[in-house]
């Protein structure tokens, strides 16, 4: 992972995904399949509660189909683990402690994502409990859809910022957590691959070469040393983030353009807010490697 500029490896094609969908409470795989690539959508995961999908798409399908399933305890752990090792996957779905979960997926075949970190029925994760596990799990959700219309708060973005605050690269996930037919399509990834293919896909989300969005597009996210570039086809305004959450740029219009030497933050992250409540969010990226500023780094 190059926690100084995740797009440093630019490639031909952005793929649209969801790594945050259940079948069977309301929608059936068919329905699912049909919906998201009515959608234009590339790939998603099936990530039903403590089971891995052994599904296809139908064969006619544009669709990608990323194995996973959402890890849950009654006490609010509840995790996204993605990979093509389905017994290991599986294996996980047997045990009911966090800690062993984590223990038994600690690989970096394995994409681990802490879920809607904000709902609050039952209250989920603290920003200590997060800071314990963020080290062995690669992200979180800053926004998952479902939980707009739950207790709780669909954006995340405060926490994010602690841990990138406290030292923890953590790269920032977008979902729709669709159990029903409104939920989807309110969230998504953009991923940035060389080629068409599940496995591209999956290797590019380790590597953090996506953006998370609900309806903002970004059309250029490119750093030249100290400087980074931001823009975004329909976006009405930009803010650059720092440490704490703290606003450091915000500027109206498509674009903007960031200089690490203008601000003391050991990172940047970008917010492009559209119509309506359309927003997108970039990776962050930092003034120096996590490795050498004596920081931890994610499992990827």
């Amino acid at each position: 992972m190059n926690w100084l500029n995740p797009y440093s490896n630019h490639a031909r094609f952005w793929l649209r995904g969801n790594l945050h969908t259940h079948s069977g409470e309301g929608l059936t795989q068919q329905e699912i399949f049909d919906a998201y690539e009515g959608l234009g959508y590339d790939f998603i995961c099936l990530s039903d509660h403590m089971k891995v999908n052994r599904t296809r798409p139908p064969r006619h399908s544009r669709l990608m189909l990323l194995p996973g399933l959402e890890w849950n305890s009654p006490t609010g752990d509840h995790m996204n683990l993605i990979g093509f090792d389905r017994s290991l996957l599986e294996h996980c779905a047997t045990e009911h402690d966090p800690e062993r979960v984590l223990r038994i997926a600690a690989r970096p075949s394995v994409l681990k994502i802490l879920n809607h970190p904000n709902w609050q029925e039952p209250p989920h994760y603290s920003r200590e409990t997060l800071a314990s596990r963020i080290g062995r799990a690669h992200g979180i959700e800053i926004y998952n859809g479902l939980i707009d219309v739950l207790a709780g708060t669909a954006l995340a973005t405060e926490k994010w910022d602690y841990l990138l605050s406290q030292g923890h690269p953590t790269l920032g996930f977008a979902s729709d957590d669709a159990h029903q037919a409104p939920h989807i399509g309110q969230a998504w990834i953009m991923v940035n691959v060389i080629r068409r293919t599940a496995r591209d896909v999956f290797r590019a989300i380790l590597q953090g070469r996506f953006y998370a969005s609900t309806g903002v597009c970004f059309r250029r996210i490119r750093r030249a040393g100290r400087r980074i570039e931001i823009e975004a086809e329909n976006a009405d305004e930009i803010w650059a983030v720092g440490e704490w959450g703290r606003r450091l740029i915000r500027q109206e219009g498509a674009r903007l353009v960031f200089d690490f030497s203008e601000h003391p933050t050991s990172y940047v992250r970008f917010t492009a807010f559209g119509r309506g409540a359309r927003m997108g969010w970039t990776q962050p990226f930092y003034r120096m490697s996590p490795e050498g500023s004596g920081t931890t780094t994610s499992p990827s």
